[in-house]
């Protein structure tokens, strides 16, 4: 509360220029903020639609299996149109970038930052019965002890274990795992980090310590290694890249570690 009180009193104390993206699962808009003189104006600059995109493929025995994967790359399009509308509707001073998504999924990228692969949405089949795995692997009770966090299929450790099972290949040395908040960032020139609000949501986080927990990991054979680094919401973590600076006619403005969780920033 102090910090969030400190950085409160530090906007109300200068004039600053945001752009905030708000990614939700069926929607996303992007906000041109400004503090001046001691108050605050936001207004939405450009807003757009997507959904998971839904695949019927067969197996290795041809059975049909539902696939549900996002479009990152129709999503940070849409990012960079929001940039571009704020350059137009707004100008060319711009202090920092922040954005929020939903509280699920991501994707694996190698060392020279390639993604390994698509971004499974949640609503994916194969974590139906991911629960019961993780709850295999560690006492139910622990783990809600060490997080928090109630068991639904959607959580990052049941994606986590369903990859290690399945995909052992994606965690192999020098690979990481980008929370769909952080592979945003990442993708504008951010480092790999996640905000505090997000990791907490994962049912991977130690609620007490605000790190990932070594013994959940463990028990469900993902290495460490992988996982990105544990950021307070308000962090900064990078700047926009020069070339997407210089493409958007935009200055390379900070890159934020908002509390990504959307209903955290909400």
């Amino acid at each position: 509360d102090e910090r969030i009180g400190r950085l409160q009193e530090d906007h109300v104390n200068q004039d600053a220029r945001i752009v905030a993206a708000d990614l939700g699962a069926s929607g996303a808009k992007v906000f041109a903020g400004e503090f001046r003189d001691g108050a605050f104006a936001l207004r939405e600059i450009h807003r757009f639609s997507h959904e998971a995109v839904t695949f019927h493929v067969p197996d290795r025995d041809g059975r049909l299996e539902e696939r549900a994967f996002w479009d990152d790359v129709l999503l940070y399009v849409n990012i960079v149109q929001g940039l571009k509308a704020y350059r137009r509707e707004v100008g060319q001073e711009l202090d920092s970038i922040g954005i929020d998504t939903w509280g699920t999924d991501g994707v694996f990228v190698d060392g020279n930052g390639v993604p390994l692969g698509r971004v499974y949405a949640y609503r994916d089949h194969r974590l139906d019965r991911m629960c019961d795995e993780v709850k295999a692997r560690i006492d139910a009770a622990r783990i809600y002890e060490l997080t928090g966090i109630h068991f639904w299929p959607f959580n990052v450790s049941n994606q986590l274990l369903w990859w290690a099972e399945h995909r052992p290949s994606l965690l192999k040395k020098g690979v990481r795992f980008l929370p769909v908040s952080t592979l945003f960032t990442w993708y504008l020139g951010g480092r790999i980090a996640v905000d505090s609000t997000w990791a907490s949501v994962t049912q991977l986080m130690d609620c007490r310590k605000r790190r990932w927990s070594r013994e959940i990991l463990a028990a469900l054979g993902v290495p460490m290694r992988v996982m990105p680094e544990i950021v307070a919401p308000g962090e900064l973590v990078g700047r926009l890249s020069r070339p997407l600076a210089e493409s958007t006619g935009l200055p390379e403005a900070k890159l934020i570690a908002v509390a990504a969780h959307d209903t955290a920033s909400a």
